[in-house]
């Protein structure tokens, strides 16, 4: 299989930018992106408040989910000092969506792996493995928190051992002000804004899936 190539640092394609009107076709499971937007066009690895590793050369997206990455990363910076690792980005979708190796998703530019943030962070825009003990759950918290303040955010699929651990966190520090409370539990499992999703493997990282974006006939959730 020839092996698909990342643009160089500092060098800009053409197709990388928004030519056409971009389309999420199907389900997350069994669909294709039209006209996908990169979310590393420069090919650096860097954005503002987020890292992608050098090794990742499917970062393609609907419109919606780059703009949405990069919102939360723009969050994030604003509440941590240079001293604080970027949030690491994993694998979006590829070019053309479809089928994608590792992944049971991510083919129609609606979904993104978002690496845990760890107390001692790994290189930039790499992720593994993370106990709740190993994570920083005031930057974790500042994460997910983004994405789930965002109504095109649907699904957060994270390890069920790490929700109960998040869950615990915001009853801790939410404990004075109850409406805050009220809402964020709401986004758990029996919640009636749910959308976090225990299960047994996003250890590492959490999935995060935007809904069908306004417009797109052919997506399916």
């Amino acid at each position: 299989m020839r092996r698909r190539k990342r643009p160089q640092p500092g060098k800009r394609l053409a197709f990388y930018g928004p030519q056409r009107s971009t389309e999420s076709v199907g389900r997350p499971h069994a669909g294709s992106l039209k006209n996908g937007i990169h979310l590393d066009p420069d090919g650096d690895g860097l954005g503002r408040g987020y890292a992608v590793s050098k090794h990742r050369p499917d970062l393609w997206g609907t419109p919606e989910l780059v703009t949405l990455i990069k919102s939360c990363g723009r969050t994030y910076r604003r509440y941590f000092s240079r001293k604080y690792r970027p949030i690491p980005i994993g694998d979006l979708s590829s070019r053309r969506g479809g089928p994608l190796k590792s992944h049971k998703s991510h083919q129609s530019g609606r979904d993104v792996d978002v690496g845990f943030m760890r107390k001692k962070p790994l290189s930039k825009g790499y992720f593994t493995n993370t106990s709740p003990r190993q994570m920083n759950m005031y930057a974790q918290w500042v994460v997910l928190k983004c994405f789930l303040d965002d109504p095109q955010t649907q699904m957060v699929f994270i390890e069920r051992s790490r929700v109960r651990a998040l869950k615990k966190y915001i009853k801790r520090i939410y404990k004075k002000r109850r409406s805050r409370l009220k809402k964020y539990l709401s986004y758990f499992p029996g919640g009636k804004r749910k959308a976090i999703y225990p299960d047994k493997v996003h250890k590492s990282h959490m999935h995060v899936r935007i809904r069908c974006p306004k417009g797109d006939r052919r997506c399916s959730h």
